[in-house]
């Protein structure tokens, strides 16, 4: 589904191994579950926290929960079952990498049917369920959420 809208945009796509790496200044965009995805470089700075990766969402260690942060970084809501995440990170040395996963398949597929330009627009990180997009949460995070957010 994230191919598809990518080629739809003219965007050219191609698929790679969860850590084969890539060119350093290509676009990354990498879709999996949380468990499947956590350990790869590309994705590491959202779990070291808002301050690494500037998206004020955490997953648990099992992959089974998303905590969803305000601007001062405390849980405003927790998702379980069915939630996914949409982020933009970069680091000084990469390119900017998109990433898109769930708590689980049903979270993973929520995102990626988010991954568009309607939901995104003036968002690099978007927390999404069944009932639609949670991420920013309002008041402090809103700040959080600037074009500054990301180096």
């Amino acid at each position: 589904m994230v191919i598809a809208r990518l080629r739809a945009l003219g965007i050219p796509a191609a698929v790679a191994a969860i850590g084969s790496g890539a060119e350093p200044d290509a676009l990354q965009v990498v879709v999996g579950q949380w468990t499947g995805i956590h350990g790869d470089p590309s994705v590491t700075s959202i779990e070291s926290g808002p301050r690494a990766s500037g998206v004020y969402a955490r997953f648990a260690s099992n992959g089974q929960t998303l905590t969803l942060l305000d601007g001062a970084g405390s849980t405003t809501a927790t998702l379980t079952a069915g939630a996914g995440l949409i982020a933009a990170t970069k680091d000084v040395e990469s390119a900017i990498v998109w990433v898109v996963t769930g708590t689980d398949e049903a979270g993973v597929q929520h995102a990626a049917q988010a991954f568009d330009t309607s939901a995104l627009q003036n968002h690099f990180a978007l927390a999404v369920t069944s009932a639609g997009a949670q991420l920013p949460v309002p008041g402090r995070a809103d700040e959080a959420y600037g074009p500054d957010s990301v180096s």
